[in-house]
């Protein structure tokens, strides 16, 4: 990634702007569901909303285990 510190002018990469902002949706979307707020997203082409517990058991099973 780039160190922006040191140097502020470096271009931003189209990859590590996508990669920033999946990170950003990500971090939003499980602080609605611990916050107890369902969460909107699409399955088989249809809206649905689902409870915040199914967004946290979804996230524990597509997450990568951190060491």
């Amino acid at each position: 990634m780039i160190d922006r510190v040191s140097n502020p002018s470096a271009p931003i990469s189209p990859q590590a702007l996508e990669a920033a902002a999946q990170q950003a949706a990500r971090e939003a979307v499980l602080e609605h569901a611990r916050l107890g707020f369902p969460v909107c997203g699409m399955e088989n082409g249809q809206v649905r909303w689902y409870s915040p517990e199914e967004t946290l058991a979804r996230h524990e099973r597509i997450s990568p285990k951190k060491s």
